[in-house]
C-alpha cells in the first residue's frame, strides 16, 4: 500500500528539487538551499500512502536539512489539517509566535489554513497525515486557529491513537482494498475526534500551577542544545520569576540542574538511536546537547542508563526500523 520516493533513486537529479517534489505530495513547501552547501549531501525518503481522502506519509529527513533554510508551507491557503507524529530526531513546529517542539510523547494537529514552517535541529522521522478541513468541521469549536493543537499521547485515549496511527506503517504493506483503506481513515477521525473531545473537557480542570509547570518543561527542552542554559533564560522564556521557578519545581521534588540533565539524557538516547547520526562519534552527540565534556555525558549517562553511549548505540543499531528499510519506488517522471 505504502509507495516510497528516495533521493537514492534519482542521482543524476537535483536531489533539493527532488526532495522538493516529494514534499509536495504532503503540502506546498519551499526549499531553499543556502550558500556554500552541496546538494549532493543530501538524501531524503518519503513514504506514501491513502485512507479514502486522508494522505499518510512517513518522511525521513537526513542532514542536509540542518544545513538548509527551514521548509516553509506557502502562503496559498489549503483547507487541510496535519496530524504529526514525531519517531525520531528533533524538529519544531513553528506557527505564528507557537514554537511546538516535536517529541515523542506528542501528537500535532496543525491547522494549514495559516502559515507553518517546519524546522529541523537534528535529522528527523515523522508520520504526517492530511485530513481535509471538512472532516474535522464538527471539532473547530475545540481547536485553535491559527496555532498547533498538541495532544498528548502516553496514556489514556492519546496513546490508543498513537498506536493505532502507528500500526498503519506495517499493516497498510499488506492492504489493497480501497474500502478498507477508507474504513480505516473513518476509524482514524473518530479516534481523533474522541482525544480532541477528552483533552477539551479535561483542559479546564488543568490547574494554573501545573500550567506553569508545562510551561517551564516545554522552555527547557527548546534550549537543551544550549550549553548556557539557565534559570533566568529558562524564567524569562515561561514568563516567570526565576525565585517562582525555584519553588515550583520544589514542590513537584525536583530541580532544575535535574530536569535539564534528564531531559538531555532521554534526547541524548533518541540521537544515539537514529541511524541517520551513526557516522557522528559520540562526542559530538555529546556536545549537541550542551554538555561541556565528553566524560561528564558518559558518566551521566552511565549512572542513569547502566550502558554506556557506545553501547547503547550497539545495541540500538540490532532493531533497524521497517520505516526507513521498506525502499519502494515511486517514479516522479
Amino acid at each position: 500500500m505504502f509507495k516510497t520516493m528516495d533521493t537514492d533513486n534519482h542521482p543524476s537529479a537535483d536531489s533539493l528539487d527532488v526532495w522538493q517534489r516529494f514534499l509536495n505530495h504532503l503540502q506546498p513547501v519551499s526549499l531553499q538551499q543556502l550558500t556554500g552547501t552541496n546538494p549532493e549531501n543530501f538524501r531524503g525518503r518519503l513514504r506514501l500512502a491513502h485512507l479514502g481522502d486522508l494522505r499518510v506519509s512517513i518522511l525521513h529527513a537526513t542532514e542536509h536539512c540542518l544545513k538548509n533554510e527551514p521548509p516553509a508551507v506557502s502562503s496559498k491557503p489549503r483547507k487541510e489539517y496535519a496530524l504529526i507524529l514525531p519517531m525520531s530526531g528533533n524538529m519544531i513546529i513553528r506557527q505564528g509566535r507557537d514554537d511546538i517542539p516535536l517529541i515523542r510523547d506528542n501528537i500535532i494537529l496543525v491547522n494549514l489554513s495559516y502559515p507553518v514552517e517546519t524546522v529541523y535541529l537534528t535529522p528527523a522521522t515523522c508520520m504526517q497525515i492530511m485530513i481535509p478541513e471538512a472532516r474535522l468541521r464538527h471539532l473547530t469549536k475545540l481547536l485553535p486557529d491559527s496555532k498547533p493543537c498538541s495532544l498528548e499521547s502516553e496514556k489514556g485515549l492519546g496513546l490508543i491513537l498513537r498506536n493505532q496511527c502507528l500500526g498503519l506503517i506495517n499493516g497498510l504493506t499488506d492492504i489493497s482494498n480501497e474500502k478498507y483503506c477508507h474504513a480505516l481513515g473513518e476509524m482514524l477521525i473518530n479516534m481523533l475526534s474522541l482525544v480532541i473531545n477528552s483533552a477539551a473537557s479535561s483542559g479546564h480542570k488543568k490547574s494554573p500551577e501545573l500550567k506553569r509547570l508545562a510551561d517551564i518543561l516545554t522552555a527547557i527542552d527548546r534550549q537543551l542544545e544550549d550549553p548556557n542554559i539557565s534559570t533566568d533564560t529558562v524564567a524569562n522564556a515561561a514568563h516567570i520569576s526565576r525565585a517562582y521557578l525555584f519553588k515550583l519545581l520544589k514542590r513537584h521534588h525536583t530541580s532544575f540542574r535535574q530536569e535539564v540533565l534528564s531531559r538531555r539524557l532521554e534526547r541524548a538516547k533518541t540521537l544515539l538511536h537514529d541511524p541517520a547520526l551513526a557516522h557522528l562519534p559520540v562526542s559530538n552527540i555529546a556536545w549537541r546537547l550542551g554538555f561541556n565534556s565528553h566524560s561528564h555525558f558518559s558518566r551521566s549517562f552511565q549512572k542513569a542508563s547502566g550502558v554506556s553511549p557506545t553501547d547503547f548505540r550497539k545495541l540500538s543499531t540490532d532493531k533497524k526500523s521497517e520505516v526507513r528499510n521498506q525502499n519502494l519506488e515511486l517514479d516522479l517522471s
